[in-house]
């Protein structure tokens, strides 16, 4: 019987195997058997993917956006322009749940993808950073990492390699602690 890795890596890879799911919306390709992933297959940053990615819903809902709360919504916009290169698509100031809100909503960074809005109650400074984690790829995490940390942002870890799904990761925090975990394939 082969033996089980320890607990802490276990969790490791479900985590791992989490973020990578809902990396970009469904751009890692499960396995035949629908039960096990293997080398994750995402869209590259010029759109391509080396095979054709997973998709589906029980009730034909898609998953388009995530919203991330900020203190500083025009400095935070700046840093995912600078850093991960996000163009704006529009700005939003109204209401939710009777709260005025402002908030800019990025692009969609490949056709049919996900898109990030950054968010502000404008009467609060907003939640506790670590709320959520944004997930990215690129194919230069070095030179990425080196835009956050000149950009204002931190990477509290070395980039380390995770052979077993091909990728290196990063975890690049913004000025205002706000997590993204961003990966780059393996060659």
């Amino acid at each position: 019987m082969m033996k089980s890795p320890p607990l802490s890596m276990r969790r490791a890879a479900v985590l791992l195997v989490g973020s990578l799911s809902l990396l970009a919306a469904g751009c890692v390709t499960p396995s035949e058997r629908g039960d096990v992933v293997s080398k994750p297959t995402l869209v590259s940053s010029s759109g391509t993917t080396s095979a054709p990615r997973a998709t589906g819903s029980n009730f034909g809902v898609r998953y388009i956006f995530a919203k991330t709360f900020v203190h500083d919504l025009d400095a935070m916009a700046a840093f995912y322009e600078r850093v991960l290169g996000l163009v704006p698509n529009n700005r939003l100031q109204g209401k939710m749940f009777g709260r005025a809100i402002d908030e800019i909503t990025f692009r969609a960074s490949y056709p049919g993808g996900p898109a990030l809005t950054l968010i502000k109650y404008m009467d609060s400074t907003g939640p506790t950073a670590g709320e959520a984690v944004q997930g990215f790829v690129t194919d230069d995490l070095e030179g990425l990492v080196a835009r956050a940390i000149a950009a204002g942002g931190t990477v509290p870890e070395p980039i380390r390699e995770i052979p077993g799904f091909g990728i290196k990761v990063a975890f690049v925090l913004d000025p205002e602690g706000h997590v993204n975990e961003v990966i780059q394939m393996l060659p």
